[in-house]
């Protein structure tokens, strides 16, 4: 679902332009150390879709934590965090779709599903419309946001 893909992409670049304008250093420092795999669902998954999508990343290689957000708690979220900016436009929470968000045991099992196939994998599934991953340092932030 492409709007919620916008919303995500422009929540996150206000969040990457906070920490990468506060960072100093060279480029390579740490941003999170603890950063998220989110896996957005289609909007018409199925219970069976979304428990098999579960099951695939809970299976995955050094992750330690899977959490579902739902519409309404996504909805809940930008709404508080929309809360005191004063040009926001306002949410509409049937744009919103449900998400996975997917923690790994260290920074290193991180970029490995970050850098292998898992994307791929995981968008083939039924029910998945987008897999993103955050960026880790400053560099990569700035890169993603084309700076």
């Amino acid at each position: 679902m492409r709007t919620l893909s916008i919303v995500a992409a422009a929540l996150a670049a206000v969040l990457l332009l906070s920490a990468c304008s506060s960072s100093a250093g060279g480029g390579g420092a740490v941003l999170r150390e603890n950063p998220e795999m989110i896996v957005f669902l289609e909007p018409d998954i199925t219970a069976g879709q979304r428990a098999e999508v579960e099951a695939a990343l809970r299976a995955l290689p050094g992750v330690s934590e899977v959490s579902l957000i739902t519409k309404e708690q996504a909805y809940q979220d930008m709404t508080e965090f929309l809360e005191n900016q004063p040009s926001a436009a306002p949410i509409n929470k049937d744009n919103l779709s449900e998400k996975f968000t997917v923690r790994t045991t260290d920074l290193e099992a991180y970029a490995a599903l970050r850098d292998g196939d898992t994307s791929a994998t995981l968008a083939g599934k039924a029910g998945v419309d987008e897999v993103l991953f955050q960026c880790v340092t400053e560099a990569e932030c700035r890169q993603e946001l084309g700076s």
